[in-house]
């Protein structure tokens, strides 16, 4: 639906941009958006802030030298591929990622599958969306009502929750025990044996990450910027998004170089410069739309002849032509040679 000639691996954010705004003008319903490793890197204020300013939802993929781990990020989180993990990740969940982003092939991705999806119960849930300033509130997977995990520096913290509180107020009742139907997936996953255990070191609570002091920390949504996206990377629903984006656009490139429109053979664009590069290439890509709407309504059985624009030309006959054919005639029965050119 857009096409910009211009120069290989340079400013290709831009003219993404520039060519998406033309399309969500003519079609208002952005979506999810996927393109190859070379917008992953992009600058952020080139493409990637731009873009969903417009509405898309980025499904990118990351280059090995992209999925690294940084403990520095914020309060002493683990921020990697654009998620915010616990301090306390276990060695085996970082190295999930990093044998993702090597993988090659959607088979070898899909094996890898329940490696990194062990990741998703030290994942930082988000507790309350950003404000106007651009904070948002992201909780420990070790607390709320429902935790993901158990650590025991989260129980030391409900503990000493628990003693500020009964100075200030009567103390609660504590239940002793409690039933589990063990029928119900949900209850046997919520239970406490049945989550995964964090292991931190032995060190003095005032040493202790914010995140494991207090419940909730305050996270910039700036963090991360390039590597942030709606589906988690790696994850299933990501697999399929990605996978299935990726696809359209190989068939594209593979159909435009079919041999009604061979978009990649300069010696069909003999023209020099690239305002008449533009311009042929526009005009394969017509031939090929044209093709593909033709093979979209045969295929769901609405293909009628008489509704083909091209049927609706009239056929008068070629003015240059009938003037070739009368002086042909004319010379036939006068018999007299033509004029001089």
């Amino acid at each position: 639906m857009g096409m910009a000639v211009h120069s290989p691996g340079k400013e290709i954010g831009q003219q993404a941009v520039r060519l998406l705004g033309i399309v969500k003008r003519l079609w208002n319903q952005p979506g999810f958006l996927a393109g190859h490793l070379a917008y992953s890197e992009a600058r952020f204020e080139n493409f990637h802030a731009p873009v969903r300013a417009l509405g898309y939802k980025l499904v990118l993929d990351y280059k090995t030298t992209m999925v690294k781990k940084d403990k520095d990020a914020v309060e002493g989180v683990i921020a990697i591929a654009g998620e915010l993990l616990c301090p306390h990740t276990p060695h085996r969940i970082i190295d999930g990622y990093h044998q993702m982003a090597g993988a090659k092939g959607s088979a070898e991705r899909e094996a890898l599958l329940p490696h990194l999806t062990q990741a998703d119960p030290y994942v930082l849930p988000l507790k309350q969306s950003a404000d106007s300033r651009g904070l948002e509130r992201r909780q420990c997977p070790a607390a709320g009502t429902s935790p993901r995990v158990t650590c025991p520096w989260a129980q030391d913290r409900d503990t000493a929750s628990i003693r500020a509180r009964a100075r200030t107020s009567p103390p609660r009742p504590v239940r002793t025990s409690h039933t589990i139907d063990l029928d119900n997936p949900r209850a046997r996953k919520a239970h406490t044996g049945a989550r995964p255990q964090v292991r931190p070191p032995d060190r003095p609570s005032h040493r202790r990450p914010a995140i494991c002091q207090q419940s909730t920390i305050t996270v910039p949504t700036d963090l991360m910027p390039k590597l942030r996206q709606e589906l988690p990377w790696g994850r299933a629903a990501w697999q399929r998004a990605y996978r299935s984006l990726r696809s359209h656009i190989e068939g594209l490139n593979g159909r435009a170089k079919n041999v009604d429109t061979f978009l990649h053979s300069r010696e069909r664009r003999q023209s020099r410069g690239r305002v008449a590069q533009t311009l042929l290439s526009a005009v394969q890509l017509l031939v090929e739309n044209l093709r593909s709407i033709e093979g979209y309504l045969r295929d769901r059985r609405q293909w009628r002849e008489e509704l083909y624009a091209l049927g609706h030309i009239p056929t008068t006959p070629d003015p240059y032509e009938s003037d070739v054919q009368a002086a042909a005639e004319a010379q036939t029965i006068t018999g007299t040679a033509p004029p001089e050119p």
